[in-house]
């Protein structure tokens, strides 16, 4: 059946890319290369004209798909995080690299120039993110409000939909349900939240197209989003899906972040953090009640983990809602998306976890080969290659919004994940027991 489905799809790509008129004419040629006789039928200067045409026609459609992954994210989010944070007035994230090894932060200051001073002073080992820290948690209880309640569309967005989705068209985009955050805060309770729900699609033509033109030139940060005051999530009008990014310490003290692939809909070939995943109602919802609970919330974490990673649950150390999530944060580089932080041990080592992913990854190639149609399948990690980090090390990264310096090597990297390597080492200073 899948090999079925597979052909038709193939089928169907060839049909629509202008490919069989290339392979007629290449069994043409073949032909008159073979019988000697082609130039008694056809005028073969008229025929390899074609021919050339239907080339460069097909090369140019690859050349212009190429293109528009290349530039994806700089057309549909704006990648000069220096501008963004200087749009809004609000305490944004300020980290001080004065820790950072010196020949990192001195790569970092030549690929990108410190945005935090007064008076034109910048200060140089200090740069200000576009991401806004909510709270820092330790220990801190969750509070869940959900409601089924379906998130909508303004009615401008609606009108320029078709325009919005083609920011996306490089992208694997697959529909889902997701959960949207209505408001949250700290109470004297805990940190409550109130959800209910979105679906990924609402997400791309909202948060994930902040910057995306319009046919009359605005954008949805000019109209919903202008500044310099930032509207809270109970004011915003944009989709506000939950999405998550985490860090998994391996028993030997390491932590992984992700080169991500191609076909994410943000973050192309940038470093990832460990994870980096939205809410899936699929994970989350009780599947009779098809309510958002903490125990749905972490098994929806804990099921990220197992897709992005291919670490099963049994390996992780006792992970649980109120140990395991760190931090709840904004990032206005996507409209003020709301984010949650987790940190995660487990028992496996770094080469444990290395091996696994390999062998699980190369399991999973091959089922997407048979099943080349399936969005969903295409959606189980960000990408296949793990940079290694010690957690000893952290405190020496030079970070910047869009860049991280290890050493010498230079990380991309979008503001959410960078500025979340930030917050893991705030709260890391504050427990003894995670310093090491």
């Amino acid at each position: 059946m899948n090999l079925r489905r597979n052909l038709k799809h193939f089928m169907y790509k060839i049909a629509t890319n202008n490919i069989f008129s290339v392979l007629i004419s290449v069994a043409v040629i073949v032909w008159i290369f073979f019988h000697g006789k082609g130039e008694d039928i056809l005028d073969l200067t008229l025929f390899f004209a074609l021919v050339l045409s239907f080339t460069l026609q097909l090369a140019e459609k690859m050349l212009a798909a190429a293109i528009k992954n290349w530039t994806g994210d700089e057309r549909k989010l704006d990648s000069n995080y220096d501008k963004l944070v200087k749009r809004y007035v609000d305490d944004f994230i300020v980290y001080d690299n004065a820790e950072a090894d010196a020949k990192a932060l001195h790569n970092l200051h030549k690929l990108v120039k410190p945005n935090y001073g007064d008076k034109g002073e910048k200060i140089k080992t200090k740069y200000r993110f576009p991401v806004q820290l909510v709270a820092l948690f330790h220990g801190t209880d969750m509070i869940i409000r959900d409601s089924s309640e379906m998130y909508e569309i303004p009615e401008a967005l609606s009108a320029v939909s078709s325009e919005l989705f083609e920011a996306h068209e490089s992208s694997n985009s697959y529909n889902q349900l997701n959960i949207r955050v209505r408001d949250w805060g700290l109470t004297e309770q805990g940190f409550e939240i109130q959800t209910m729900r979105t679906t990924y699609f609402a997400s791309l033509i909202t948060n994930r197209a902040m910057d995306y033109p319009w046919s009359n030139g605005l954008t949805n940060r000019d109209v919903y989003q202008y500044g310099p005051f930032i509207e809270s999530l109970a004011e915003s009008k944009m989709s506000n899906h939950l999405g998550f990014n985490g860090f998994i310490k391996s028993s030997d003290g390491y932590i992984p972040f992700v080169k991500r692939n191609q076909i994410v809909s943000i973050g192309k070939c940038t470093y990832g953090d460990s994870i980096g995943a939205s809410m899936k109602a699929k994970y989350a919802l009780d599947s009779t009640t098809k309510e958002l609970s903490k125990a749905g919330m972490e098994k929806a974490f804990v099921q990220e983990i197992k897709d992005e990673l291919k670490i099963e649950p049994e390996y992780l150390e006792n992970f649980n809602i109120k140990t395991g999530v760190i931090a709840a944060y904004r990032d206005f580089v996507e409209g003020g998306k709301p984010q949650l932080l987790i940190y995660a041990k487990t028992t496996l080592s770094k080469e444990q976890i290395e091996a696994n992913f390999k062998t699980k990854l190369k399991e999973e190639i091959l089922q997407k080969k048979r099943s080349s149609w399936d969005k969903e399948l295409k959606e189980l990690e960000d990408g296949s290659r793990i940079l290694w980090i010690k957690t000893t090390e952290l405190k020496e990264l030079a970070i910047a919004p869009g860049l991280m310096m290890y050493k010498n090597k230079k990380l991309p990297m979008m503001p959410s994940a960078s500025a979340a390597v930030v917050m893991l080492l705030w709260w890391m200073q504050e427990r003894k027991d995670e310093r090491d």
